[in-house]
């Protein structure tokens, strides 16, 4: 749920909607620790010191392109003789989907996905360990990750160095075909670096290496077959076929600068390429600013993303071919992105609680495909390229104690 730090790594959601899902649920997850982070970056310490004790409570929604996922999110951390501590966490989807994935295809459906996860951080001088279990489940989708990392500090504190692993192991069903049961497995390696240049100036970098291996592919979506014709309305859908391994690579690199006047610019940059073909950039620019006796924080960023097709990616696929998507994640795309959140700190020592605080935040999304097209609309003289539009809120309470 809240995260504590910029080394906290969101939660990657996947479901009967495998990869439109797992798109939003994860971006839903990145948007809350961007928010939680640039709230309390410039009170963050540089000493290795384990997260406080502290409670979250969250509740989250997203919607366009007709599905809507929301829910709430519990997470409890307390710590025990100042060197180890624990986390417990719950997270909550309901979704409704009756996007252009499922109407082209299928028929609106609703489901319901819960998460669980603990894990527990364990501070020896001045590296800190962690390890954690999350186990993800729906009707069609059982996914199980283990994860384990540390970071160390060197030169006096001003260098963090921290790396992790995780593996995860995916169980896919299907609710229309109940012989079918595959698997994915999954592995993810991190590398980080953050430097203090000067008491105002913070830089970090990033790589991260990801393994897929095994049923990749949505079993419900297909792919479309036109036989040459681009605009012919008898078209076939077949089912997708993707590749049973994926490889990827990031890179990202972030600055925050710290103002006199209570502020804190930051940018960052990520790189992504993989094995099926696509490159992919975000760039992302924010300001946060306290207000008053620091007990309100505002926080705007915007950002831009664009991506590059699969090569087994197609609108429409004259023949049946070895590997054929028509997932539009997959496809040539851009997207926009501007948003902004407020946060009140209150009841600071009061009975048992060291402060509290509220945060609510909102964000407007556009999207843009290039070469996937809307089938809904009866044409047989032009195909029109899809875009939609998205909101993104959540709102949560903190309380530390």
């Amino acid at each position: 749920m809240v995260p504590e730090s910029v080394r906290a790594e969101a939660v990657v959601v996947t479901d009967t909607m495998n990869r439109a899902k797992q798109f939003f649920s994860f971006y839903l997850s990145a948007c809350l620790i961007a928010v939680s982070t640039l709230i309390f970056v410039v009170s963050e310490s540089y000493a290795a010191v384990l997260p406080e004790d502290r409670a979250d409570v969250m509740f989250h929604s997203y919607q366009g392109d007709g599905l809507t996922v929301n829910g709430p999110a519990l997470l409890i951390r307390k710590s025990f003789a100042d060197t180890v501590s624990v986390r417990a966490n719950y997270y909550v989807d309901n979704i409704t989907s009756a996007s252009i994935d499922v109407v082209t295809t299928a028929s609106e459906y609703k489901e319901f996905r819960e998460e669980f996860s603990t894990g527990v951080d364990y501070l020896y001088e001045s590296t800190l360990f962690n390890i954690g279990f999350t186990k993800s489940d729906e009707n069609d989708y059982n996914a199980s990750t283990f994860n384990f990392g540390l970071a160390q500090e060197v030169f006096g504190g001003l260098t963090t160095v921290s790396m992790g692993y995780a593996h995860g192991q995916d169980i896919i069903t299907m609710v229309t075909d109940l012989t079918f049961e595959e698997e994915v497995a999954r592995d993810q390696f991190t590398l980080g670096v953050s430097q203090v240049l000067t008491k105002d100036f913070i830089i970090s970098g990033s790589y991260e290496a990801i393994s897929d291996q095994g049923f990749l592919n949505n079993p419900y979506r297909g792919a479309r077959i036109d036989g040459g014709n681009p605009l012919t309305i008898n078209s076939a859908i077949v089912p997708e076929v993707y590749p049973e391994t994926r490889r990827s690579h990031a890179f990202s690199i972030t600055g925050k600068h710290y103002l006199p006047i209570q502020g804190v610019v930051s940018g960052s940059v990520r790189y992504f390429t993989d094995t099926w073909g696509i490159r992919a950039q975000n760039f992302e620019l924010g300001y946060s600013q306290y207000l008053g006796s620091r007990s309100w924080v505002i926080d705007t960023h915007v950002r831009y993303y664009t991506q590059g097709k699969a090569t087994f990616y197609q609108d429409s696929f004259a023949t049946v071919q070895r590997y054929m998507a028509r997932d539009k994640e997959l496809s040539t795309f851009n997207s926009y992105g501007a948003g902004a959140s407020v946060s009140y700190k209150f009841l600071e020592d009061w009975y048992f609680l060291d402060k509290s605080s509220v945060n609510f935040s909102v964000e407007f999304l556009q999207f843009n495909y290039d070469d996937f097209t809307d089938l809904r609309v009866s044409k047989s003289t032009y195909l029109e390229p899809f875009s939609f539009n998205a909101v993104v809120m959540q709102t949560f309470l903190s309380l530390w104690y």
